[in-house]
C-alpha cells in the first residue's frame, strides 16, 4: 500500500494548509507535518491521527515549471486531478487538464451558481467530461459535500492507495467493507491450516494470524498498528 497522490491545478490563491484543512478536516494545524520540497514538486502532508497524502500543487504554474511538473508526473502519476476554481478564472477558455486516465474532481470555492457554471464548462469538453467524477463546492470544514468527497475518493482510488484514504476519510462503510474482507481472508487461511492432523501444532500460526488480523482492523479504523495493542485486544 502507499499514500494517495493528488494533482492540484486551476486557479486558487488559497494557502495549502487551509486547503488541507478544508478537504481532510484535521483537528487543527498544530502538529501538521510537511516534507519541504521545491515549489511544484510532490509534497507529503501528514494529517495527524489520520494518514498521509502526497500533493503536487500546480495551481497557477507558469510555463517554466511545466517541464518539472510533467517529469514528476511521469515518475509518480497522480491518482486524481483536482481542478480548483476560485470564482475568478475564465471558464469560457478550455480547461487545461493533463492527458491520461486520471480521474478529475472539480472544486469550486465560489457561489452555488459558480458550481453550475463550472459543470457547464466541463460538460462542453468531452475529453474532460468523460473523466469527471464530480464537482464539489467547498465552503467549510466537515460539510456534507466534504464527507461525500472523502467517501468518493475512498471508493475510486487504486487499491494500493485505498487503505490510507479510508483511514483519512473515516468512511464507516468503507472501513467495515475492508475489515470484513480481512476477516474472511484470515478465516479461510486459518481453516486450511487447522485441517492438519497434528494436535496443537497449528496454535502458534493461528495465533499469529489472528493478531495480524486484529492489528489490520485497528489500522483501518485509524489507530496505529502495534503488537501490544493487538495482543491486548
Amino acid at each position: 500500500q502507499r499514500r494517495p497522490r493528488f494533482l492540484f491545478i486551476g486557479s486558487s490563491k488559497t494557502p495549502m494548509p487551509e486547503i488541507i484543512d478544508l478537504l481532510f478536516s484535521p483537528d487543527s494545524h498544530e502538529g501538521m507535518n510537511v516534507t519541504l520540497t521545491p515549489v511544484h514538486r510532490w509534497t507529503e502532508w501528514m494529517i495527524p491521527g489520520h494518514g498521509t497524502v502526497s500533493i503536487l500543487d500546480a495551481r497557477d504554474a507558469d510555463n517554466s515549471a511545466e517541464s518539472q511538473i510533467q517529469e514528476d508526473l511521469r515518475r509518480e502519476p497522480a491518482d486524481v486531478v483536482f481542478f480548483f476554481d476560485d470564482g475568478e478564472s475564465n471558464l469560457n477558455e478550455p480547461i487545461a487538464i493533463p492527458p491520461g486516465e486520471r480521474k478529475i474532481i472539480g472544486l469550486s470555492l465560489g457561489s452555488a451558481r459558480r458550481v453550475t457554471e463550472l459543470e457547464q464548462a466541463i460538460d462542453a469538453q468531452p475529453s474532460v467530461r468523460e473523466r469527471l467524477l464530480t464537482v464539489v463546492r467547498i465552503t467549510e470544514k466537515q460539510s456534507a459535500e466534504t464527507r461525500r468527497l472523502m467517501s468518493l475518493l475512498a471508493a475510486e482510488l487504486p487499491n494500493q492507495a485505498k487503505i490510507e484514504m479510508i483511514r483519512i476519510s473515516r468512511d464507516r462503510h468503507a472501513q467495515l467493507h475492508v475489515a470484513q474482507m480481512l476477516i474472511k481472508s484470515t478465516t479461510a487461511i486459518c481453516a486450511a491450516i487447522g485441517a492438519q492432523p497434528i494436535p496443537l501444532a497449528d496454535m502458534p500460526v493461528l495465533t499469529t494470524l489472528q493478531v495480524l488480523m486484529v492489528s489490520g482492523i485497528m489500522y483501518i479504523s485509524g489507530r496505529e498498528r502495534s503488537l501490544r495493542g493487538a495482543t491486548e485486544f
